[in-house]
This record gives structure tokens, C-alpha cells and sequence, in this order.
């Protein structure tokens, strides 16, 4: 009666503990030439090409990337529009489209808010800590963003590349670069 017992309780935990992030990842990228991205299918050997915009507006196929590859584009897409000038169409269609990327399905880690300085606050499901970090080092960290669902991780590599271009310049660097205003007292 023991070893039935042990056998059933390992197969229950493994048939409740499983990873969920398998049954949400279908693709990954597994080639890029210049603007086109091969994604393939998981477990098939069929492939397709894509430009950067294309994936990030599908949400099927961003939602269905790995944490990583997700954050990856996010990062890559951050590129694309500084490089870019977009017209007014895509704007609009960025906008539509990415208010529906943070969603939350599976993963560890949740994203909650940003403050202005963009740093992201995320919560940890299994232990109910909040953590308070900026976007470029959740994005280098492969441990934390591959606890994220595919859709946050794309909106932090998305945050992270916006962030890398537009590097932040220090209070007192401003100030001590600028010179002293000439003050008159006009009567």
C-alpha cells in the first residue's frame, strides 16, 4: 500500500505542478536577416518571416514567444521606432494593439505600476514581495525575466529599449555643465 501511495502522490504533484508556460509558448525566433525575423514553430519544422512591426502586432505570435524572446522584441521594437519615424497610421495602431499586451497568465513575477522615474514595480506570486527595479535590469537579468509572461516581458524589453536610447543624464551633471544666469535688476 506504501509504494501505490508514493507512486500516486508523485504523479498527482507532477499533474498539478506542471509548467504552464508550455501550454502558452508556440513559437521561437530562431533566425534574423536584416529586417525579418524567422519564428518557428514549436515541435514542427515549419518556419515564418516577419518584420518586427508584424510580430508586434500579432498578438498571437508575441504572446506565444518565450519570456525572453518577448523582452528580446520588446527591446528590438524600442529600436525600430527610434529609427523610424512612424507615420500617424501606426501610431494609432501601436496604440490600440499594445493596451492589450499586459496581460497576465502564467509566470512568477506580475507587473503592477511604474513611478516617473520608470522604474517598474512587480509583485512575486509564490512568496507575495513587491520589488521596485528599473526596466534595463530586469531585461538583462535572464533569472527574473524569464519569470514574467510573455506579453510583460515584451512591455519591459519594450520600456528597457526605450530607456537605452534615451539614456538619463544626472541632476548635478545638468547643473554644473550649465553656467550661472545673469541676473539685472531692471526699476
Amino acid at each position: 500500500m506504501g509504494l501505490l501511495n508514493t507512486i500516486m502522490s508523485a504523479v498527482h504533484y507532477k499533474i498539478n505542478n506542471k509548467d504552464k508556460r508550455s501550454e502558452y509558448i508556440f513559437y521561437k525566433i530562431v533566425d534574423q536577416e536584416k529586417n525579418e525575423y524567422a519564428l518557428q514553430c514549436i515541435n514542427t519544422t515549419a518556419v515564418v518571416y516577419s518584420k518586427i512591426e508584424d510580430i508586434v502586432f500579432d498578438i498571437d505570435i508575441l504572446h506565444g514567444l518565450h519570456p525572453i524572446q518577448a523582452c528580446y522584441v520588446g527591446i528590438e521594437y524600442a529600436k525600430f521606432l527610434e529609427k523610424n519615424e512612424a507615420p500617424i497610421a501606426l501610431k494609432n495602431r501601436q496604440k490600440s494593439k499594445l493596451d492589450k499586451c499586459s496581460v497576465f497568465r502564467y509566470g512568477r513575477y506580475e507587473l503592477c505600476s511604474q513611478n516617473r522615474k520608470g522604474d517598474v514595480l512587480f509583485f512575486d506570486r509564490t512568496n507575495e514581495e513587491s520589488f521596485l527595479m528599473d526596466p534595463r535590469d530586469i531585461a538583462l537579468s535572464e533569472e527574473i525575466i524569464q519569470e514574467f509572461d510573455a506579453a510583460q516581458a515584451f512591455h519591459l524589453g519594450l520600456l528597457a529599449g526605450l530607456k537605452l536610447n534615451n539614456p538619463v543624464t544626472k541632476r548635478n551633471e545638468i547643473q554644473h555643465n550649465k553656467e550661472k544666469p545673469y541676473l539685472q535688476l531692471v526699476t
